[in-house]
């Protein structure tokens, strides 16, 4: 992934010294439709970069608890972003990140037409986000497109179908894990009706969130239940479980299990119903 020289606001690591906070600012993005970097700048570079889309991007970094590893990790990424500095002046581009596809998938044939949320299942020191709530995705394969990564992930983890050609691009969201830096871009699209089939290792849980609890979810509320099932050990086997709302607070970071609805996640909600509201006012 490349990026404008002055591009310096995604690894702003010194954040780690307090509290978890999440911003939004406007970007330029270029997407390849197949294999190819990502390009992120400024907006006010969008002339720069032909083509390019001007959108929303998220980013949010974590405090560490313990006083004495979180100095020490401000030690080894200031280290990192001196180094970052130094190629940019020299005009390199930034490190890799890794680049996930995630889709919010609306199911026009339930009622209500929920979006379909996850829980991912636990897998250990190995897993990544254990238990969090999230919409399906992933990361890109080798000369994927990150929609079509979407697309795909969705499929292998709950067996429906969104056609990539039918998906909307809602934002992006960088966000670090691990000392692993991702850029995940978020696409949205209605899922054509079918039987849902979660994957188990994958899915622990699903939950349907109509547009009447996710606004109230948005605005503090929690309480009440969703309609939801919780997968079992084999494919297809699940049984009804309601989940409670106040289970998809925004999650706090950790290297365990993490329950709640991940930040990059939250972030997609709000640029969900933001750009619904927006495709649905009268134009002037």
């Amino acid at each position: 992934m490349r990026s404008a020289d002055n591009l310096g606001f995604m690894l702003d690591y010194s954040t780690l010294l307090w509290p978890r906070k999440r911003s939004a600012f406007d970007i330029c993005i270029t997407i390849p439709e197949g294999a190819g970097p990502v390009v992120l700048a400024p907006a006010a570079e969008a002339a720069r970069w032909p083509g390019s889309t001007i959108m929303k991007m998220g980013a949010i970094q974590y405090m560490l608890e313990d006083r004495f590893n979180r100095e020490l990790a401000l030690l080894v990424l200031s280290t990192f972003q001196v180094g970052n500095w130094l190629s940019r002046a020299c005009g390199a581009a930034l490190p890799p990140m890794r680049v996930a596809g995630v889709v919010v998938p609306r199911l026009p044939w339930r009622e209500g037409e929920p979006l379909l949320l996850t829980r991912r299942a636990s897998r250990g020191v190995a897993g990544t986000f254990n238990l969090m709530w999230v919409f399906p995705g992933g990361a890109t394969g080798a000369s994927e497109a990150p929609i079509a990564a979407a697309a795909r992930e969705l499929k292998e983890e709950t067996g429906l179908v969104v056609r990539p050609e039918k998906m909307r691009l809602l934002g992006a969201f960088q966000a670090e894990s691990k000392f692993i830096n991702s850029l995940m871009l978020i696409f949205a699209g209605d899922a054509e009706e079918g039987p849902v089939a979660f994957e188990p290792k994958e899915v622990s849980q699903a939950a349907f969130l109509p547009r009447a609890d996710a606004v109230r979810l948005l605005a503090g509320e929690r309480d009440g239940f969703l309609d939801g099932f919780e997968c079992g050990a084999g494919e297809g086997e699940v049984t009804e479980r309601r989940v409670p709302l106040a289970e998809l607070e925004v999650a706090k970071f950790s290297d365990r299990d993490v329950p709640g609805l991940g930040a990059a996640h939250w972030f997609a909600l709000e640029r969900f119903f933001a750009t619904e509201d927006s495709r649905a006012a009268p134009h002037t």
